[in-house]
């Protein structure tokens, strides 16, 4: 999916930054594509109390019989040795894209 390929980018970005230097980019560093889309309204970065999150908010046109934007994002878990990050992929807290419409690896 479109959004999950966005998601994929950044996540990239943001492990090879934190790969090189032990530690997170600020969101002007992480390089993130927050261009909309016919299908993405919005894609965020966020590096709370060392948790990086990136979120993406799909349309509400794209799902049938949805009225409001929904979103999903990765949570990244750091490893310090090797310098690595793991993410997670889930739905948010809060307007979820309805599992049946989310990545597999999300639902």
């Amino acid at each position: 999916s479109e959004p999950m390929a966005r998601l994929a980018e950044a996540k990239t970005t943001i492990a090879e930054f934190y790969a090189a230097t032990g530690n997170l980019p600020t969101p002007a560093q992480s390089g993130l594509n927050t261009n909309r889309t016919d299908i993405i309204s919005l894609v965020t970065y966020l590096s709370t109390g060392g948790v990086p999150t990136i979120r993406a908010v799909v349309h509400a046109s794209v799902m049938p019989s949805e009225s409001a934007d929904r979103s999903f994002e990765l949570v990244g878990v750091l490893d310090a040795t090797p310098r690595t990050v793991q993410w997670d992929c889930q739905p948010t807290t809060g307007n979820a894209v309805p599992a049946n419409y989310l990545p597999a690896n999300c639902r």
